[in-house]
């Protein structure tokens, strides 16, 4: 407690390995405390929340593995749980610490808090879900082995299902987008079985309710595209292609969204052919194909 205390303090990297040191020592020496772990767990969040050789050291000390086997033993208390997520999402995005998270059991942990009582904590979601967001990818492709262990956990309907449960969290709604985006990508198969559990609803809700938010709706609109590389996915898109064109419409000066907007629009168009042609022709998309096309947009030019 003393520990956590005197975190907001100014420390050097000698002194911020004795007490990670401290810290991961006694979680391994008295495993079942669930005030010790709580206690513990939170030092090791405190040294995660910068991005730098602190996080490192949580990883270097043995922290991942302490954390997970804490998360194991302690499903019912929420600090536990908590500090487990927020330092897994963190840590992930470092590829060496995303690949000992995965090997220690990580994914099933999260998926399994995403399931129990503390998922009704909008923080605890948006932890799991920016958690899985980063163990999801391998660099610039998807991580297969977390897809196939997400889609075995049947956790792609989960992580749809809490998406819906918090629309208000804008953060686990851009997390859940990119896990959804990076899944569908992995596969055609996998793809469709998102879209069959609701995966094109989830996106668009979220679309819809921070229109403002260009990043939220980038992420959208990249989960829309893999989504709708598939006909079901296209087909399924052609009834809200309005709400793509209003997002479109909405960011006219970010590239990210007016590109990812346009590929899910040429998707939908290149299944559906001359349906989905009148369809977009009448919402205008002619017109935002032609100007992105002078500003050499390539989808804009397929459009």
């Amino acid at each position: 407690e003393k520990l956590q205390l005197s975190l907001t303090q100014h420390r050097d990297q000698d002194e911020w390995k004795k007490i990670l040191n401290a810290a991961i020592r006694v979680m391994k020496t008295y495993p079942d405390s669930i005030a010790v772990q709580s206690e513990c767990s939170g030092v090791l969040t405190a040294a995660n929340e910068d991005d730098g050789p602190r996080r490192r050291l949580i990883s270097k000390l043995g922290g991942i593995k302490v954390l997970a086997a804490s998360m194991k033993r302690h499903p019912a208390t929420y600090l536990v749980q908590g500090a487990g997520c927020v330092n897994f999402q963190n840590l992930a995005a470092y590829e060496p610490d995303r690949e000992k998270i995965v090997r220690v059991g990580g994914v099933r942990h999260i998926l399994h808090a995403l399931t129990s009582s503390h998922a009704r904590r909008g923080q605890l979601v948006t932890w799991c879900l920016g958690a899985l967001s980063n163990l999801v990818s391998q660099g610039d492709r998807p991580a297969g082995d977390v897809v196939e262990e997400i889609k075995d956990a049947e956790g792609i309907k989960l992580i749809i299902d809490r998406m819906a449960e918090h629309p208000l969290e804008t953060l686990a709604q851009r997390a859940g987008c990119v896990v959804l985006a990076t899944m569908a990508s992995f596969s055609l198969e996998t793809s469709s079985e998102i879209v069959r559990l609701g995966g094109i609803t989830a996106s668009i809700a979220a679309l819809k309710r921070r229109r403002k938010d260009p990043a939220l709706q980038g992420q959208c609109f990249t989960a829309l595209q893999a989504l709708s590389s598939a006909r079901e996915g296209a087909r399924s898109m052609l009834s809200d292609s309005i709400e793509v064109v209003k997002g479109i419409v909405a960011h006219p000066s970010n590239i990210e969204v007016r590109e990812t907007g346009l590929w899910t629009l040429n998707n939908v168009v290149s299944h559906l052919r001359a349906e989905a042609a009148r369809r977009l022709a009448s919402l205008g998309v002619l017109d935002l194909a032609k100007r992105a096309a002078s500003e050499g947009s390539e989808p804009g030019q397929r459009l």
